[in-house]
């Protein structure tokens, strides 16, 4: 007996552990397949962070990568390079006519014929928008010019088809020639984009090579001195956020505010925005910025607690970043806010300049739980058949046509039609720039909803409205919104 206890329990022991083997082999297995699955999402992490999703170059940040390696390069081999910065003529009239779809078709040509011109070359890249550049090693000025040229006429020669038709291009061409005109990244991209700034005034639809003359380098040292100093805001956090009311019309009640950002200077002075945001559009550190907004703005709505209501700017190139979405959904889980407290403004002409990566950042935000707006309408292309495309929550109505409501008639219509037409698509409506009670009072007349400027709040440092909001109850539940 004793031994057919001891053979079941042998038995039952050797059932337990392959059981058990089991269990952990079917572990293995799964877990292998998760490690896989977390390598391929992180390959394509990667690759969409370093690569344009819609024509499938190389993106502006792994392109000043590339050139930096081979600024070092030529430098060690006594050799010399060149950039190409191209841009499309009258791009935005196809994306008028025809439509963004079209518009689509009409990039991932243009990135075909660039492929194909210069294959054995280092890097062909989107920089955004209708903007494009290539890398060439071991060319001259001479040769560089030679190369955008026949690229240039390719262009013009390609035939690109888009729902049945066929487009004809026009584009022109910076260069810039390393060591020659700049032995560094910012300083070489500098250069080249005045020599296109230059092609297309001067010589629109051909090449233009970056020139030492007294004249461009004046224009040369005012761009790369303002790269320097953005680049040092941002690594010694030199930057500020200034927040403006916005406020319902009739009742003065404040429901949120805009961030507006500044910079300050080595000696704390305050910079303001339309003197560096150009050169930080320009050169790549727009982004940073618009992440520091970002971050600054869940950080005051979490530190305020009391339902603080936050919009921030965001720039064209920073929408179309892989990885902004990501990077939003993280702060706001790590701050654990409600989402619907953060807004994020869109310019219209940012919205329609890539409109299929608009469509997508709007969607994405919005399904994260944000607010999102159509910022300075009317100073794009304010047509219905790119507004329905867009799933906006509001619009805010460009001071344009704001300043002058009180003795321009024909900027009295165009508000109320806005308005009319907003409210059949349940958009929120805001008027910009309202300076006096006159205008006030006729933007309530004509149905606007809200308004923001120096009538109804100027800006104040952000800490300050916090502080107020802190200090005084009463205020900071009028302005909870």
């Amino acid at each position: 007996t004793a031994h057919h206890e001891l053979a079941a329990s042998n038995d039952a022991l050797e059932e337990n552990v392959r059981k058990r083997t089991a269990e952990l082999a079917s572990a293995n297995d799964t877990l292998s397949i998760e490690i896989d699955v977390r390598r391929r999402t992180e390959e394509q992490l990667a690759y969409l962070a370093s690569h344009d999703y819609l024509t499938g170059l190389i993106g502006r940040r792994r392109f000043e990568e590339d050139v930096r390696a081979e600024i070092l390069r030529a430098d060690r081999e006594s050799s010399s390079g060149a950039v190409v910065w191209i841009d499309l003529d009258d791009f935005k009239e196809f994306n008028d006519s025809l439509g963004h779809m079209a518009g689509d078709d009409i990039l991932r040509g243009i990135a075909g014929v660039l492929m194909e011109n210069v294959r054995g070359y280092t890097s062909v890249a989107r920089l955004g928008g209708d903007e494009f550049a290539l890398l060439l090693p071991n060319v001259d000025a001479e040769e560089a010019v030679t190369v955008a040229e026949r690229v240039l006429e390719d262009l013009t020669a390609a035939r690109i088809v888009t729902f049945e038709h066929p487009v004809h291009l026009k584009a022109s061409a910076g260069v810039a020639v390393f060591p020659q005109h700049a032995e560094t990244v910012d300083d070489l991209l500098v250069r080249a984009d005045l020599a296109l700034y230059h092609a297309k005034h001067v010589r629109r639809g051909g090449v233009c090579v970056y020139d030492d003359a007294d004249t461009w380098h004046s224009e040369v040292e005012s761009r790369a001195s303002w790269i320097h100093r953005i680049d040092e805001a941002l690594e010694e956090d030199r930057f500020a956020a200034w927040a403006q009311p916005i406020v319902q019309i009739g009742s003065g009640r404040i429901v949120r505010y805009e961030l507006l950002v500044r910079m300050l200077d080595a000696n704390g002075t305050v910079i303001l925005p339309d003197e560096f945001l150009p050169a930080a559009e320009a050169f790549g550190r727009i982004g940073q910025i618009d992440r520091w907004m970002l971050a600054t703005a869940v950080s005051a709505i979490a530190e305020s607690g009391d339902g603080l209501q936050l919009d921030v700017n965001i720039s064209g190139r920073t929408f179309t970043d892989p990885t902004l979405l990501g990077y939003i959904g993280q702060r706001i889980a790590d701050a654990g806010i409600p989402a619907e407290l953060l807004g994020l403004e869109i310019t219209e002409t940012a919205a329609v300049a890539d409109i299929g990566e608009a469509r997508s950042f709007i969607r994405d935000m919005r399904g994260l739980g944000c607010r999102v707006a159509l910022d300075d309408f009317g100073t794009g292309f304010s047509s219905l058949h790119y507004l329905k495309q867009f799933e906006f929550d509001s619009m805010k109505i460009d001071g344009s046509f704001v300043r002058s409501l009180e003795t321009n008639r024909q900027d009295q219509h165009l508000v109320k039609a806005v308005v009319e037409m907003a409210r059949g698509l349940e958009l929120e409506v805001t008027a910009e720039h309202v300076e006096n009670a006159g205008i006030l009072k006729l933007l309530a007349d004509l149905g606007v909803d809200l308004a923001q400027g120096w009538h109804t709040g100027l800006p104040e440092p952000l800490d300050a409205v916090i502080e107020v909001r802190r200090t005084d109850a009463p205020g900071a539940a009028r302005a909870a919104g």
